[in-house]
């Protein structure tokens, strides 16, 4: 479930949900914009738990809903809940999860599987959608269980013995070798479980490089769960990579954009860090190109304004008037050289010396987000 491996605080989503996620919300379909008002308090009241799935999964419109929620009652009709519910309360766990496996998830275990009306029609399922169904069974027999999660991972745990279960594992009761948890984990409610499958869908939209499509499902997924490092990580990586793949188009400007916004969410994330370098390196040189030596020397200083010790920033208004007094001397124009050297030493120093050849502006290494899926 993850896409890149940096660190964040809740605080960051928290910021992004106050500002730029509202406006974004307003242009999606009406029964997902009620689940995400919904979801804020962190608890549904307007949405079964399912519902809620189905429509973060995509299925806005409400027939399409219902057709599947009535899939789901034949589903449970086949694992006779009614004699699960009448057995011993410490038997119903296995029993379900036995005939779950038995009658629902009769595919295999799919990274990608992760709409519970997919789950319904072909038994391929992720955790998410395992961990769903399950906690969904839970209530309705009776079964006191939490969801928890920890990086990448999503299962059930038993409220009154603490034993967790592995909702993807069909031998889970039946093989004691399995029952050892790798990391610390920690309750989710089932408003963050939901967040999960936007999350996952993310993932897919980064992995196909749709990056606007990604960023929005990610503000989503903070929305139910504003305390997932997981979304957190990868929102800031989506726009990272977001902004990288636009400097390759030559989309300058609007990378330079998609840089701010994360660092406006997190000012010490390193890869943006070098980014906005790399970005306004490119930027430069091709303003450059075009003899439009006035708009780079703006675009510099704006950089220096920020970023007063960043070597481009530093060291770059030199290249830039190195290239353009090369312009003036080769097209003749000994006055435009006088201006421009006149005007670098204003600048840069009375000292300063310039030649003709053009400098290297001062080169830097683009960062990319990691892509990474369990």
């Amino acid at each position: 479930m993850k896409f890149a491996a940096f660190r964040t605080c809740a605080a960051l989503a928290l910021l992004f949900i106050g500002s730029a996620v509202a406006v974004a919300f307003e242009a999606i379909p009406s029964a997902e914009q009620r689940l995400l008002a919904d979801a804020r308090d962190g608890e549904l009241q307007q949405f079964e738990f399912m519902e809620a799935a189905l429509i973060a999964g995509g299925l806005q419109d409400s027939a399409a809903r219902e057709a599947v929620l009535r899939e789901r009652e034949l589903k449970y009709q086949s694992l006779d809940l009614a004699v699960i519910a009448r057995l011993p309360r410490d038997q119903r766990p296995a029993a379900l999860l036995e005939g779950m496996h038995q009658q629902i998830l009769t595919g295999s275990f799919q990274p990608t599987a992760t709409l519970v009306q997919q789950t319904f029609a072909t038994g391929d399922f992720n955790c998410v959608t395992a961990t769903i169904i399950y906690h969904d069974l839970c209530e309705r027999v009776g079964v006191n269980a939490e969801i928890i999660a920890q990086s990448g991972h999503v299962c059930s745990r038993l409220i009154t013995s603490r034993e967790e279960i592995e909702t993807t594992r069909a031998d889970w009761f039946t093989n004691p070798e399995l029952r050892q948890s790798e990391q610390p984990r920690h309750a989710i409610s089932a408003v963050a479980l939901v967040g999960r499958i936007y999350y996952n869908r993310a993932l897919a939209k980064l992995e196909q490089k749709e990056f606007a499509a990604a960023i929005e499902l990610l503000e989503k997924s903070l929305a139910c769960d504003a305390r997932d490092r997981d979304a957190q990580e990868n929102l800031l990586a989506g726009l990272n990579n977001w902004a990288l793949s636009l400097c390759e188009q030559g989309e300058y400007a609007t990378a330079a954009r998609r840089i701010t916004t994360g660092l406006a969410l997190k000012a010490d994330y390193q890869p943006l860090l070098s980014n906005d370098l790399h970005v306004h390196q490119q930027w430069v040189a091709q303003l450059c190109r075009e003899q439009n030596f006035e708009q780079a020397l703006q675009l510099l200083d704006a950089g220096k304004s920020r970023r007063p010790t960043a070597p481009l920033f530093v060291s770059g208004q030199r290249a830039v008037y190195t290239a353009w007094l090369k312009s003036c001397n080769e097209q003749g124009d000994t006055a435009a050289a006088a201006k421009v050297l006149r005007r670098a030493q204003e600048q840069l120093g009375a000292q300063v010396k310039l030649t003709v050849e053009a400098r290297p502006m001062p080169k830097v290494i683009s960062a990319k987000g990691r892509s990474e899926r369990p």
